[in-house]
C-alpha cells in the first residue's frame, strides 16, 4: 500500500491511496469440483457452460482513491474524494448442464464448479460537508456515486450498474 498525505496549507490536506491485494482461492473453491444435481443451486435456465478450465487464479484487485479536505472556516469544511478499483479473476459457481470430464471422480459428471470469470472496474466519488450550525447544532450533507462494469472474461457480456 502506498498512502501520500500533503497539506499545502493548514487548512488544506491532499491524500492519495493505491493498494494492491489478492484472494487465493481457498481449498473449498479448488475441490469442489464435484457433480451435483442442479436443483441444489441454480435452476438448468441459468448459467450453462459445456468446456472445462480447472486452474482457478487469485482473485486480485487495484485500488486507488484521492481526497481533498479543506477547512472553509472553524465552523465549516468540506471533502471530496475519488476512487477508482478493479477486480480481475473474480471466482463465481458455474452449472454444467452436460457431462465433462472431473478429474477429481475420474469421470464425466454434470454439476457445479468454480472458476475465474471476468473482471469488475468501479468508478465513483464522495462529497461531504460538515457545518457547525451551533455549539450542540451539527449538520451534514453527503453525496455518493458509482459506476460499475463488470466483464465476462470471454467479453461476451458487460453489466453496467450506476448509483
Amino acid at each position: 500500500m502506498v498512502r501520500v498525505i500533503i497539506s499545502p496549507t493548514q487548512t488544506t490536506k491532499l491524500k492519495f491511496i493505491y493498494g494492491k491485494a489478492f484472494q487465493a482461492p481457498s481449498l473449498f473453491y479448488q475441490y469442489e469440483q464435484f457433480g451435483t444435481p442442479s436443483v441444489v443451486m441454480l435452476s438448468q435456465a441459468e448459467v450453462q457452460k459445456t468446456e472445462q478450465d480447472w486452474k482457478l487464479q487469485n482473485q486480485i484487485v487495484n485500488s486507488y482513491e484521492f481526497s481533498l479536505t479543506q477547512q472553509i472556516t472553524e465552523n465549516y469544511n468540506f471533502k471530496i474524494s475519488a476512487y477508482y478499483n478493479d477486480l480481475t479473476n473474480l471466482i463465481e459457481r458455474n452449472l454444467y448442464t452436460t457431462a465433462v470430464y472431473n478429474k477429481y471422480f475420474n469421470s464425466t459428471t454434470g454439476g457445479f464448479r468454480n472458476e475465474n470469470i471476468g473482471s469488475q472496474k468501479i468508478l465513483g466519488g464522495d462529497l461531504l460537508l460538515n457545518a457547525k450550525l451551533s455549539r450542540k447544532l451539527l449538520a451534514y450533507a453527503f453525496y455518493s456515486y458509482t459506476d460499475a462494469v463488470a466483464i465476462d472474461k470471454n467479453d461476451k457480456f458487460k453489466i453496467y450498474l450506476t448509483i
